[in-house]
């Protein structure tokens, strides 16, 4: 509109005046627009191969990052999981990821250790000797984690060929918004911050599988929960569970929420609601056993319980 009214003042001025400049009629883009899309839609152009690129389910992992997936087209299984953090991310608090990761490993099936990423001087990899490889990357205050899909191609040489392209992408990395809620939610929030210590900062809020998925984050926790028929991760966890404290194994416990609950020492929590829904509540890194179960209690009416 307003370079309609300088053409058309210009015009004007033409029937009294000799000239009017072109430069007066002509307005300059001052600020260019940040362009579109995911982490894995900017980076997929510039990549060898034929990839495309899918929404991810929430990855539960700290901080709380936004994810998707890179796929080979002539191969589905081959596959890249990126996620990039949601906030900025400190030299700091990039360190206490690390350490965290460690001692995550420690307690894990992986018999392993963090090696150096090859992807700048910050980045560390774990290359599992029967699983899929993982890297994590911090650029422009975001850390960025990819990993190989564990029945697919490739290996850690192709995640340090994405992570680089990653870091240079025409663009930058794309900016998030910090809240994404849904009203399933909300029922959490509190005994969600009550767990975090603090006001949830970042939320991630989504529906998988017919279910809501909720996460709360604050700059270096993550609580989630997440609910699945039979067949699905917390089902499975239930069972897991559920047998273990049936035979009196140490480290798990009945707990009331739902229609039957089991928890463990490191606050994992899986309920089931009725015969066919079942529901899993943590955090990473882990929170004392008592403030997820608030969290799980608070949440149960969401999935009928």
């Amino acid at each position: 509109m307003r370079r309609a009214i300088t053409i058309l003042a210009c015009a004007l001025t033409a029937l009294s005046l000799t000239a009017c400049k072109s430069s007066d009629a002509q307005q300059q883009v001052a600020n260019p627009i940040e362009p579109p899309g995911s982490i894995c839609e900017r980076v997929q152009p510039t990549l060898t191969g034929n990839w495309k690129v899918e929404d991810s389910e929430p990855w539960a992992r700290a901080p709380l990052s936004d994810s998707c997936w890179l796929i080979d087209t002539a191969q589905s299984s081959h596959r890249i999981r990126i996620a990039l953090s949601v906030l900025s991310v400190t030299a700091a608090e990039y360190v206490d990821f690390r350490k965290a990761e460690v001692q995550d490993l420690r307690g894990s099936a992986y018999v392993t250790a963090p090696v150096d990423g090859g992807v700048g001087p910050e980045s560390w990899a774990v290359v599992p000797a029967a699983a899929a490889p993982w890297i994590v990357v911090r650029s422009n205050d975001r850390l960025i984690r990819l990993k190989q899909n564990s029945d697919g191609e490739g290996g850690i040489d192709e995640l340090r060929t994405v992570a680089r392209a990653i870091t240079t992408v025409p663009g930058g990395l794309p900016a998030a918004k910090a809240v994404i809620e849904r009203p399933e939610c909300t029922r959490g929030t509190m005994a969600a911050e009550g767990a975090l210590a603090g006001k949830a900062i970042v939320r991630r809020d989504s529906v998988v599988g017919g279910f809501a998925y909720c996460q709360w984050g604050s700059s270096n926790h993550v609580v989630y929960s997440r609910a699945g028929r039979v067949g699905s991760d917390p089902a499975l966890d239930f069972i897991s569970m559920r047998s273990a404290g049936i035979a009196a194994s140490v480290g798990v416990h009945p707990v009331n929420v739902g229609t039957e609950g089991w928890q463990q020492s490191n606050g994992y929590l899986a309920y089931r609601v009725g015969q066919q829904t079942f529901v899993g509540v943590a955090a990473v890194p882990d929170i004392p056993s008592a403030k997820l179960l608030a969290v799980a209690q608070a949440m149960a009416p969401a999935y009928g319980g």
